[in-house]
C-alpha cells in the first residue's frame, strides 16, 4: 500500500531570502513575484505571511486580492480588511483611500501587505498600495501572473525603484522528486519523474492535478524500490482557459504554434526556416504563448502545445508531425533526430527500422531507460526480425536498470544470439556482467560469465575488460592488491568497452589514492571523439576530480564538486553524488546533513545503481545512525546487507565503522580500533588505500591511535608524500601516539581543511587530557578554543572524553582577570557576577589545574 501524505509545500530557500532581504531593507522595497498561473506565487506569499506572524515581525497580515470583476469597484479589495485595521463602511462618503493609508500607515511597521494579483487591482486600490510603500515605508508583497504587464501606480513603483521582481521558475526535476517522495512515502521512477517534470513544466499545480488524476484512475504501482506511475493525459479542465486565448488566433499563427508545440526546443532557425513564419513566431512570444531565449523557441507551457493539438485529426495531425520531423532530421543534430523519431513513432507510418535501432541506442546513452525499453519493443514488433546486437544489450542493460532482472536475463541471452565480434562480447559481458553483479548481487555469476566469454575474445578486449572483471574479483573477496595494468587506449576496439573499462579503472584508481587520470582522460577523449556513449561516464571524471582534491587537503573545494554534481549530472549518477557528499558531511561532521543525504542515497539507488553503490549507502546510513546514538536503527540497516555487498571493501569499512562506534560505545575502544584496523589492512590489500587510510580516522578518534599508526605509514609510504590528507592522517598518529599536543592542534587545523572536522575535533579533545596540556594552562586554553571553533559547524557526539576537567570560557575570563591581579570583588564587578560566585569558579579552577591558590596560578601560566 502507497503511504500517501498530504501534498507537500515546496521550500524555496533562495526566493524566500531574497524576499527577506528586499522587504527588511530600509526603508523595504516592494516585492512582485511573477510567474505562470500555478507556479506557486500565492503559496509562497502566504507562506512568508505567516513566516513574519510567527517571528513577531509583522503583528497584522493584510491579505489583498485583485480580481478583474472587481476593477470598476473602486478600493473592494480592501473592504475585507476593515475589521482588522479598525474602520467602518459609513455612508454616504463610503470608505475612502484616505482613511485606509491613514489606518495602515500609522502602524507601518507592525504589518505586511499581501496583494495577489496585483494587476488586477482597481486604480484607487494601486494608488493605495502604491503611497503605502513610497510614503510609509509599509512592507508589501505581490504576486502577478505572467501574462499580465504592471500598469498606472504599480508600474511607478517599478520605475522609482521601489519594487523588486522576482520571476518563478518553474520546479526543477529535483524538486519534482522531492515533492513526490514526500507525497506518496517513497521514491518514484526516476523516468517518471522526468517525464512528470516536462510534461507539466515543473508546474506546482499542474503536477499535483495530474498525479490526483493518476491516482484515482488507478495507475500508481507499488514495486520493490518505490512507486511506478503510468502516463496520462493532463485533466480537460485545465486545458479551457488555454483554449479561450487561442480561440483568436489567425490561422497562420496556429499553424506556427503547431510546430512549435511539437518541435520541443528547437532553434528557431531549424523549425521555423521561412522569414514569415518567423515573423509570427516573435507575434505569440508577445502573446506570452512562445517563449524565445536565445535562438531556441518553445511554447509557454506545455499545456498550450497539448491544447494547440487536441483539435486536430489524424491526418491534418500527421502531417504537421512530418514537416516538423523534416526539418529536425535535416538539421543534422543527434538530439533533434532523436525527437523526430519519438515524433514519426506515434504516426500510422511508424519510424524506420534503422532509425528506431539508432534511437535505442541514444536513449540508453542518455539515461532514458524507460524511453529505450518502449523503442526496443517497437523496434521488435515492427518485422519480427531480430535487433541489431547494440540495440539488443541496450535495451537489456534498460531492463536491468529498471529492476527487471529476469526479462533483462532473457534479453542479454538474447542479444548474445546476435553478437557478431569480440568487441560484441566484450560489451555483453561488461554489461552482462554489471547486471549480475550490482543489481542481483551475484558476483560469482558475473565472474563466471566473463570466464565464459573470454576465449572468444581478442586480447585488446580482455586487457579492456580487465578493470571490471578486477572489481568483481575484489567483491568476490578475492582481493588482488596492488595497481592493474594501465587503460589500453582503445583503439581499434569499440569504444563502448573502452568506456566501461575506464570507468571501473577511474573508481578503482580513485578508492586507491592513485590519481594520476589515465582513465579518466580515455573517458574524456572517448567522450570528445563518439559523444556520449554510457550515462555513467562523464559522472567519473568528476568524481576522479573528488578523490583528487580530497587527497590534496582541499575538502571544501571537493565538496563543490559534489554539490555542483548534484544538480548537473544526469539521473544514473544523482544517488553517487548523494552518497558522496554525504560521506563528506560525516567526515566533517555534519551528522544530521550526512544522515539525511545517506537516506536519499539509499531511495536514489535503489533505483539507478550502476556500480553497486546501494550497500555502500546502507552502511553510510548505519554508520551515521550508530555515531548519532541511534544503536538499533544501525543494527538493523547493517542486518540487511548481503553478502557481495559486505565483500566490496567500500561497504566493509563503512560497515566496520558503524560496529565500531557500536562498541566503544559499549566501552571497549580497543576492540573497536581492531574491527576497524583488521577492514582496512583488508581493503588497504584490495586496492583501496585511500578509502582505508580515511576510516582509520575512528582508530585515531576512539583514542586508539597506536593501533592504527603502522598501517598509516605503510600506505602513506605506498602513496608517497605530497599528498595532504595522508600527511595529515600519519602525523596526527604520530602526535596522539606520543602525546604531543602542540602538533595535534597544528594537524588538526590542516585536517579540518581537508573536510575531517570530526577527527580534527575528537583530536583536539583528546589533546586536552594530555600531561603536557594539562601541566601549560596556555597550551590547553588553545586546544579548547580550536575545538569549539570547529564544533560550532559540527553536530559531533563527544562521547569518549569526559571534558568536566577542562575550563568553561567563563572560567577562562577569570583566570585572565586574576593575572591581571584584579580582586574577587573587582572580578564580579567588571563580570556581573556576585563575589561568590567568582570564589566558587576559581575554586574549581584551582582543583582542574593542581594549584593552591592565586600566587601558583599566575605562576603555571607565566611559565606556559
Amino acid at each position: 500500500m502507497l503511504r500517501r501524505m498530504p501534498w507537500p509545500i515546496l521550500d524555496r530557500p533562495d526566493v524566500e531570502d531574497r524576499l527577506d532581504r528586499s522587504l527588511r531593507a530600509a526603508p523595504p522595497r516592494a516585492v512582485l513575484l511573477r510567474g505562470t498561473s500555478g507556479v506557486g506565487k500565492t503559496t509562497l506569499a502566504r507562506r512568508l505571511g505567516e513566516r513574519w506572524s510567527r517571528q513577531g515581525r509583522a503583528t497584522t497580515v493584510l491579505p489583498i486580492i485583485g480580481l478583474a470583476e472587481l476593477q470598476d469597484a473602486p478600493l473592494a479589495p480592501f473592504v475585507p480588511l476593515l475589521r482588522p485595521l479598525g474602520l467602518r463602511y459609513q455612508e454616504p462618503a463610503g470608505l475612502t483611500a484616505r482613511d485606509l493609508i491613514a489606518s495602515i500607515g500609522t502602524r507601518a511597521r507592525q504589518v505586511l501587505v499581501v496583494v495577489d494579483d496585483a494587476p488586477l487591482l482597481d486604480s484607487t486600490s494601486a494608488a493605495v498600495v502604491h503611497q503605502l510603500v513610497r510614503a510609509f515605508g509599509v512592507a508589501a508583497v505581490m504576486t502577478a501572473r505572467t501574462e499580465h504587464g504592471l500598469h498606472g501606480p504599480l508600474e511607478r513603483l517599478a520605475v522609482e525603484d521601489a519594487l523588486e521582481t522576482i520571476d518563478l521558475d518553474g520546479l526543477t526535476r529535483i524538486d519534482v522528486d522531492d515533492l513526490l517522495r514526500r507525497r506518496l512515502g517513497a521514491t518514484v521512477r526516476p523516468d517518471d519523474v522526468t517525464r512528470l517534470h516536462e510534461q507539466t513544466g515543473g508546474n506546482p499545480l499542474h503536477l499535483r492535478e495530474l498525479v490526483d488524476f493518476a491516482e484515482r484512475r488507478g495507475l500508481l504501482r507499488r514495486v520493490g524500490a518505490g512507486v511506478e506511475i503510468d502516463q496520462v493525459a493532463l485533466p480537460l479542465d485545465l486545458h479551457t482557459s488555454i483554449a479561450d486565448r487561442l480561440s483568436d488566433l489567425p490561422p497562420d499563427a496556429l499553424a506556427v504554434l503547431r510546430i512549435v508545440a511539437l518541435g520541443a526546443s528547437t532553434p528557431r532557425s531549424v523549425l521555423l526556416p521561412t522569414a514569415e513564419e518567423q515573423r509570427l513566431a516573435l507575434d505569440l512570444v508577445a502573446r506570452n504563448l512562445v517563449e524565445l531565449r536565445g535562438d531556441i523557441l518553445r511554447v509557454a507551457h506545455p499545456t498550450f502545445a497539448e491544447a494547440v493539438t487536441a483539435g486536430l485529426d489524424t491526418a491534418r495531425r500527421e502531417a504537421v508531425v512530418d514537416t516538423v520531423a523534416g526539418r529536425l532530421e535535416a538539421s543534422g543534430d543527434d538530439g533533434l533526430r532523436f525527437t523526430a523519431v519519438r515524433l514519426r513513432c506515434d504516426t500510422a507510418a511508424g519510424a524506420g527500422r534503422a532509425d528506431l535501432a539508432w534511437a535505442v541506442r541514444h536513449a540508453f546513452s542518455m539515461g532514458a531507460h524507460l524511453v529505450a525499453h518502449e523503442l526496443g519493443g517497437r523496434l521488435r514488433s515492427a518485422d519480427g526480425q531480430a535487433p541489431p546486437f547494440g540495440t539488443a544489450v541496450d535495451e537489456a542493460s534498460a531492463l536491468s536498470f529498471l529492476g527487471r532482472h529476469d526479462e533483462a536475463e532473457a534479453a542479454f541471452t538474447r542479444a548474445e544470439a546476435t553478437a557478431t565480434t569480440s568487441a560484441d562480447l566484450a560489451l555483453l559481458a561488461s554489461r552482462w556482467g554489471s547486471h549480475r553483479a550490482y543489481r542481483r548481487f551475484d558476483v560469482a555469476a558475473a565472474l563466471v560469465l566473463a570466464a565464459r566469454l573470454a576465449p572468444r575474445l581478442d586480447a585488446s578486449d580482455r586487457a579492456l575488460l580487465e578493470p571490471e572483471i578486477r572489481t568483481w574479483r575484489i567483491l568476490n573477496g578475492e582481493a588482488p592488491g596492488g595497481a592493474g595494468d594501465p587503460l589500453p587506449a582503445g583503439e581499434g576496439a569499440a569504444p563502448e568497452v573502452a568506456v566501461r573499462g575506464a570507468i571501473s579503472a577511474v573508481m578503482l584508481d580513485s578508492m586507491s589514492g592513485r590519481l594520476g587520470g589515465e582513465a579518466a582522460d580515455v573517458l574524456a577523449r572517448i567522450e570528445r571523439e563518439q559523444g556520449i556513449l554510457d550515462p555513467f561516464a562523464a559522472a567519473m571524471v568528476h568524481i576522479q576530480q573528488y578523490f583528487l582534491l580530497l587527497s590534496q587537503g582541499r575538502g571544501e573545494e571537493a565538496a563543490r564538486v559534489c554539490e555542483e554534481q548534484r544538480v548537473t549530472c544526469t539521473p544514473d549518477a544523482v544517488g553517487m553524488w548523494s552518497l558522496t557528499l554525504g560521506i563528506h558531511r560525516m567526515y566533517g561532521g555534519r551528522l544530521a546533513d550526512a544522515l539525511a543525504l545517506a537516506e536519499l542515497a539509499v531511495a536514489q539507488l535503489r533505483w539507478r545503481d550502476p556500480l553497486g553503490f546501494l550497500g555502500f549507502a546502507v552502511a553510510l546510513q548505519a554508520n551515521v545512525a550508530a555515531q548519532l546514538g541511534r544503536d538499533g536503527v544501525a543494527r538493523e540497516l547493517l542486518a540487511t546487507l548481503v553478502p557481495s555487498q559486505v565483500a566490496d571493501p567500500k561497504t566493509a569499512l563503512q560497515r566496520s565503522e558503524a560496529l565500531a562506534w557500536l562498541t566503544a560505545r559499549s566501552g571497549d575502544p580497543a576492540a573497536a580500533a581492531r574491527l576497524v584496523v583488521e577492514t582496512a589492512r583488508a581493503a588497504a590489500e584490495a586496492g583501496h588505500d585511500l578509502v582505508a587510510a580515511i576510516s582509520l580516522s575512528v582508530c585515531l578518534r576512539v583514542g586508539q591511535a597506536r593501533q592504527a599508526a603502522g598501517l598509516l605509514v605503510e600506505i602513506h609510504g605506498r602513496v608517497g608524500t605530497g599528498l595532504g590528507l595522508y600527511d595529515d592522517l600519519t602525523a596526527l598518529a604520530g602526535a596522539l601516539d606520543t602525546a604531543a599536543p602542540d602538533p595535534v592542534r597544528a594537524v588538526a587545523a590542516q585536517l579540518a581543511r581537508a573536510g575531517m572536522e570530526a577527527t580534527a575535533i575528537d583530536a583536539l579533545r583528546l589533546a586536552e587530557q594530555m600531561p603536557d596540556a594539562r601541566a601549560r594552562p596556555e597550551v590547553l586554553r588553545r586546544l579548547q578554543r580550536s575545538r569549539r571553533d570547529l564544533e560550532q559547524h559540527s553536530d559531533v557526539r563527544p562521547w569518549h572524553v569526559d571534558d568536566t576537567d577542562v575550563l568553561t570560557d567563563r572560567e577562562w575570563e577569570i583566570v585572565d582577570l586574576v593575572c591581571q591581579r584584579l580582586a574577587s570583588r573587582e572580578i564580579a564587578e567588571r563580570l556581573v557576577l556576585s563575589v561568590r560566585t567568582v570564589d566558587n569558579h576559581l575554586a574549581k579552577v584551582y582543583r582542574k589545574l593542581g594549584v593552591s591558590g592565586r600566587a601558583e596560578l599566575r605562576r603555571l601560566l607565566d611559565e606556559s
